[in-house]
């Protein structure tokens, strides 16, 4: 850490923006995978889509040196609709790495979260992230939560072909209370999933199955793009040769398109998903939609983030697809002193 430095710890505005961007292009992921990402234009763009946001910056000499936010989210938790935040943007600046800044923003964050009365905390953290870790184990003011377990978040190939069925009729549709009905029926069943109720449907692209007549399969698409880019800085070596004989592979026949190292990975999310019982093959068949939905938009990959024990990543995994994993963490607060 340089010395002779004053840091202060205050709440960010939207003129932080560039600073904030800047401050994420300065940390990326490091992994087996490594990733940056950007949030141009709009830092505070993404934490919108979640819900009520609160972000906290630590600051030396006008510069931004890291950041941490949470957002107000509705969630399952044991198939009731509770209120939780969600931590993310916990970062510091790689010249302040070994400083207190990231305990001082810590204890900032749990502050306002027993201000705010708030009883349940998550995040995800990407397997091999060592620095975030040890505040999900007690330290400075977190509560001691729980591993959640492992999330596979799956990047499946897109597909040029259009898979036609005569038993189940495809369509892209509007929101409408059946589809929100459906979505939560489901969704209910895992653990911090994202009450559709929360949802802002205008940015999703709605996609669904239908059974004469009856609504039996519905998925919702996002681009984030507005929001922001995933940049692939690194790969393992044996990530790395796919990524070559893919990209020359695609330069003969332009069927699979693989990203190029230091270029924006083109993702298409799956937001949320819904099927009725008994008619998976339904889900399937608006799986490969959305395979050829992402195709035929040019995006690198379909993306979405199951659970271990999810019953539907069988399903989800059956395409071409890679595998990065994160791991859920969980916490209770105590609302009048911060600690579980």
């Amino acid at each position: 850490m340089p010395a002779h430095t004053h840091i202060i710890i205050r709440e960010a505005t939207p003129l932080d923006n560039e600073g904030l961007v800047h401050l994420t292009s300065l940390t990326p992921m490091q992994a087996n995978i490594s990733i940056r990402v950007d949030r141009r234009p709009d830092f505070f763009g993404l934490l919108r889509q979640r819900g009520q946001y609160f972000t906290y910056l630590a600051e030396c000499n006008g510069q931004i040196i890291g950041s941490a936010s949470i957002s107000s989210m509705s969630v399952f938790i044991l198939r009731k609709v509770e209120t939780a935040f969600y931590l993310s943007d916990f970062k510091v600046h790689p010249d302040f790495r070994h400083s207190t800044v990231a305990a001082r923003l810590g204890k900032r964050i749990i502050q306002k979260l027993q201000e705010l009365q708030a009883e349940f905390l998550f995040c995800a953290i990407a397997s091999g992230n060592v620095a975030v870790a040890p505040f999900m184990q007690g330290r400075y003011l977190f509560p001691t939560g729980c591993n959640a377990g492992t999330f596979k978040v799956l990047q499946i190939v897109p597909t040029p072909h259009k898979i036609i069925n005569k038993v189940y009729q495809l369509s892209e549709s509007s929101k409408t209370s059946g589809i929100e009905g459906l979505l939560a029926q489901t969704m209910s069943q895992f653990q911090m999933a994202q009450n559709p109720k929360d949802y802002i449907f205008g940015n999703c692209r709605i996609i669904t199955a239908t059974h004469q007549n009856e609504l039996v399969a519905v998925m919702t698409l996002i681009d984030t793009e507005e929001w922001k880019q995933e940049v692939l800085l690194k790969l393992g070596g044996f990530l790395k040769l796919i990524l070559i004989l893919g990209n020359t592979f695609s330069k003969i026949v332009p069927v699979i398109r693989f990203p190029k190292l230091n270029e924006p990975i083109r993702l298409l999310y799956i937001r949320s998903f819904a099927c009725k019982p008994g008619h998976e093959k339904a889900l399937k068949l608006l799986i490969n939609k959305a395979r050829n939905i992402a195709f035929e938009e040019k995006f690198h990959f379909l993306s979405i983030g199951l659970h271990e024990k999810n019953p539907y990543l069988k399903l989800f995994s059956t395409p071409f697809h890679f595998t990065l994993e994160s791991n859920m963490y969980f916490g209770m607060l105590d609302k009048k002193s911060g600690k579980n």
